[in-house]
């Protein structure tokens, strides 16, 4: 946490795999670095959402979605972003 506290980044993306499917605390102190969990769906055979990927609330252009991998307890998380934003 603090390393991204003290980063001078001007766009944050995190991916993480928090192995923590009551992730509260971990969502309030990522919103207090103004990051959004963008995950919404399961990553696990579980059925927890336990792999997730944060960014700047300022991003709009995003998208997430979870693909089985049939090799992992984890599924495949990817992050689509609209590289326009970056001309």
């Amino acid at each position: 946490m603090f390393m991204l506290e003290k980063l001078p980044l001007t766009l944050t993306i995190l991916l993480a795999d928090f192995n923590n499917p009551d992730g509260y605390l971990i969502f309030e102190a990522m919103a207090e670095l103004g990051l959004q969990q963008q995950v919404h769906l399961p990553t696990s055979d579980n059925g927890a959402t336990i792999d997730h990927v944060y960014v700047d609330q300022s991003l709009q252009n995003v998208a997430t979605d979870v693909i089985d991998t049939y090799c992992s307890d984890h599924a495949a998380t990817i992050l689509l972003l609209n590289l326009e934003l970056f001309h």
